[in-house]
C-alpha cells in the first residue's frame, strides 16, 4: 500500500483533510509522494456526526 504524508495526500486527491480526520503513523516513515520522513496516514476516519456537532460547539482544540 502507498504511504502518503497529510500534504501529499491532501494534493494528490483534490482534498482539504485536517490532522482530526485522519490517523497518522506513530513513527515516522517515508512519504511515498515528496520522499521526506514524515508521519503517514494509516486509516482515514470515518465522518461521525456527533464528534462534528461536539467539536462545533466547543471546538476542534478541545478534541485533542
Amino acid at each position: 500500500m502507498a504511504e502518503f504524508c497529510l500534504d501529499c495526500w491532501n494534493r494528490l486527491n483534490k482534498r482539504k483533510l485536517k490532522k482530526n480526520q485522519v490517523v497518522l503513523s506513530e513513527e515516522l516513515d517515508l512519504c511515498e509522494g515528496c520522499g521526506e520522513m514524515k508521519y503517514v496516514i494509516d486509516e482515514i476516519v470515518k465522518f461521525d456526526l456527533c464528534r462534528s456537532c461536539f467539536a462545533a460547539f466547543f471546538g476542534e482544540n478541545f478534541l485533542k
